[in-house]
C-alpha cells in the first residue's frame, strides 16, 4: 500500500524505511487533505492528538472510508525567560507551549509553515514570515532576509 506523504522529508523517511510513495503534497496536513487523490480509497491517517479536526473531517469527505487514529500526544513546555528578538516556530503546539510562559509582544515571528501560521494568527499574534512549502530552512532563510535588510522589529 502506497503512503501518501505530508511533505519532501516524510516521503524520503518512507522510502528510506522500504516503503512505497503514493503522493507527495507540499506540506503539512491540510494541503494532503485537498492535494491527495484519495476519491473512493480506503485511508488510515495517523496523526497527533492536536491535529486540526477540520483536516481529518476534509479527510473523511473525500475518502470511501477513513481510519483516524491519534497515534502520539504532544505536550508543549513553556521555554526560558531568556530576551529574544525572533522565535522560529515549528508547529502549532510550539506556539502552546511558549505561550504558557511568555508573551509574543514585541518578537519578530516565522512560521514554519501555514498551519503553524494560522495557528499563531488563531492566538492573535500573526508571523512576519511563513515558509512556503513549510520548511525549516526556508522559514530561517526568511527571518535572516528580515533581519539582513533592515525591517524594524515590530
Amino acid at each position: 500500500m502506497p503512503a501518501f506523504c505530508v511533505g519532501p522529508a516524510t516521503a524520503q523517511a518512507v522510502e528510506g524505511a522500504g516503503g512505497v510513495v503514493g503522493y507527495v503534497g507540499r506540506g503539512g496536513a491540510a494541503d494532503l487533505a485537498e492535494g491527495a487523490p484519495l476519491d473512493g480509497l480506503r485511508v488510515v491517517f495517523p496523526h497527533s492528538a492536536g491535529t486540526d479536526r477540520r483536516v481529518v473531517d476534509r479527510i473523511r469527505s473525500r475518502a470511501a472510508r477513513l481510519e483516524d487514529r491519534v497515534v502520539y500526544h504532544t505536550r508543549p513546555r513553556p521555554p526560558s525567560h531568556e530576551p529574544v528578538d525572533a522565535v522560529l516556530f515549528g508547529s502549532p503546539s510550539a506556539v502552546d507551549g511558549w505561550l504558557m510562559g511568555r508573551s509574543l509582544d514585541g518578537i519578530v515571528l516565522a512560521a514554519i509553515g501555514a498551519t503553524t501560521a494560522r495557528h499563531l494568527t488563531e492566538r492573535g499574534h500573526r508571523p512576519h514570515v511563513t515558509a512556503d512549502p513549510p520548511d525549516y530552512r526556508q522559514a530561517a532563510r526568511l527571518l535572516a532576509r528580515r533581519s539582513n535588510h533592515g525591517i524594524p522589529r515590530p
